[in-house]
């Protein structure tokens, strides 16, 4: 009895002694997708994340970094920074969307955004500052709002990109250099009932055709016969057109 005994207390000590071991691999394995699974949220999380903050009085933005959409709402008018709130994450920037209530657009406000493909701009926008998308190498068409009475210089300097603009019946100040470096420009189309400018075959001209305001660097014309009523040539007009 004594031997048996002996021999089940061997046994039983065997068991406990071999138990881990024999489930340590699928333990370890599990673990190994628990750690990777939780590595895997975080780096998503450390990827995509949302920033916001105000941009004027009245004004907040917020921006998906996942989606790259850059959204303003709220009333009134942008604040004009040296650098703006989201400057730091422009290279995330795709879209951005200015909701209805917003009046203006500030100075430089989407320079160096790159890789802005989309702008949805409301009818509550009345004037666009300067540089406000200049460097959007990668936008390649807009159109100006309606209600928008002003562009100001250089909105839209080096937006290599930029194939065609349309301009609303609002749109009454257009400053130089506002099309500066757009090379890849082919067309400005204007409202038919707009009282201060109007387009031939995509040239911008005064309403009375007697100012030739910009001719579109990247049209697709050896020749350009100027038309008769023309009086007078804008600063700039011809610029970029090598």
């Amino acid at each position: 009895m004594a031997n048996i005994h002996k021999r089940q207390k061997i046994i039983q000590t065997k068991e406990q002694i071999t138990k881990p071991y024999i489930n340590q691999p699928y333990n370890t394995m599990k673990h190994k997708f628990l750690l990777a699974g939780l590595m895997f949220l975080f780096s998503l999380s450390l990827s995509a994340e949302t920033y916001s903050g105000t941009c004027g009085d009245n004004l907040t933005w917020t921006l998906d970094t996942e989606s790259g959409i850059l959204t303003i709402s709220g009333t009134g008018a942008m604040t004009n920074y040296d650098s703006y709130p989201w400057y730091s994450y422009r290279s995330s920037i795709k879209t951005v969307i200015i909701e209805d209530g917003v009046t203006s657009i500030g100075i430089e406000a989407f320079s160096g955004c790159s890789n802005l493909t989309a702008v949805e701009l409301p009818n509550s926008i009345y004037s666009i500052h300067y540089g406000a998308f200049a460097g959007c190498i990668n936008l390649t068409q807009i159109d100006i709002p309606n209600n928008c009475y002003r562009l100001y210089q250089s909105v839209f300097g080096g937006c290599t990109g930029l194939k065609t603009v349309t301009i609303p019946s609002s749109l009454s100040i257009i400053e130089y250099y506002v099309f500066r470096g757009c090379t890849g420009l082919e067309s400005i189309n204007v409202a038919s009932d707009n009282n201060s400018y109007c387009s031939v075959d995509g040239v911008l001209f005064d309403k009375n055709k007697n100012k030739l305001v910009c001719y579109p660097p990247a049209k697709n014309q050896d020749n350009y016969l100027i038309p008769n009523s023309v009086t007078n040539i804008a600063h700039a007009a011809f610029i970029d057109c090598i």
